[in-house]
């Protein structure tokens, strides 16, 4: 199967250790691990948010590390999307206007900017926040913030989806709808790599990796078929051998 990502020897001074692992093309992949073990500024490096100290990450193809500043920033603008644990949206606009503010940087004619609303629209109904559309931030619950920040994730039709700890903030219920919802989005082709410490959420992936004093430490890969109750069972089962 095509790979979506490539990390090799990937290492970051005193955080991460020589980290190597792939991502295969519509995989919803998770990294699990204690607080301090380096989880997020993995997630931050492999998806071209922070600077490659040693090591090679390929995105679709593309060695991110040897590109420049603009190239990088192109890149993280058109091919990668980023769902941050804060959800760093703008109170001065509505949930529309801040799902569209970074497609908005990437088009140049007005009919990009008609064709980005259309998409921005559709993508808050396939999440069914459409109602919400002119809402401001503080007018909608958490969740339904999250959602609006997925689509914001999704504006340019990204290659591989980053997400670090996007359900942290939310409530149980919340929280099982957005995994629902990146399952869906996986179902349908898109790359998903995750930061998680929720055994619950994780079992929504079909693969975990678990991350200790920067460096894998376990594996564990689910079969086709497997419920959810039983992926989260063999998770807290693994994770008790591996000592967390």
């Amino acid at each position: 199967m095509e790979k979506a990502l490539e990390v090799h020897n990937l290492v970051r001074s005193g955080i991460l250790d020589n980290i190597s692992f792939d991502v295969k093309k519509g995989e919803l992949l998770a990294i699990m691990g204690p607080s301090g073990s380096g989880k997020s500024t993995l997630l931050y490096h492999v998806s071209g948010l922070e600077h490659i100290e040693g090591g090679q990450v390929i995105l679709g193809g593309t060695s991110i590390g040897e590109m420049t500043e603009d190239e990088l920033a192109d890149f993280r603008l058109t091919k990668t999307g980023f769902v941050f644990q804060q959800m760093n949206m703008m109170a001065s606009l509505d949930l529309l206007d801040n799902i569209l503010l970074p497609a908005y940087h990437a088009c140049r004619t007005k009919a990009e900017k008609r064709q980005k609303k259309e998409r921005a629209l559709a993508l808050m109904k396939k999440m069914q926040i459409d109602s919400l559309a002119h809402r401001e931030i503080s007018q909608v619950s958490g969740g339904q913030l999250q959602r609006a920040c997925i689509c914001r994730s999704l504006i340019n039709d990204p290659e591989i989806l980053f997400a670090d700890e996007p359900t942290g903030a939310l409530s149980r219920s919340s929280a099982m709808d957005i995994m629902a919802e990146l399952r869906r989005l996986s179902g349908e082709g898109t790359t998903i790599l995750m930061v998680t410490h929720d055994s619950k959420v994780a079992s929504f992936c079909d693969r975990v990796l678990y991350l200790l004093d920067g460096m894998i430490k376990g594996e564990l890969t689910f079969t086709d078929g497997e419920s959810q109750p039983e992926k989260e069972e063999q998770i807290l089962a693994w994770l008790q051998e591996l000592g967390w």
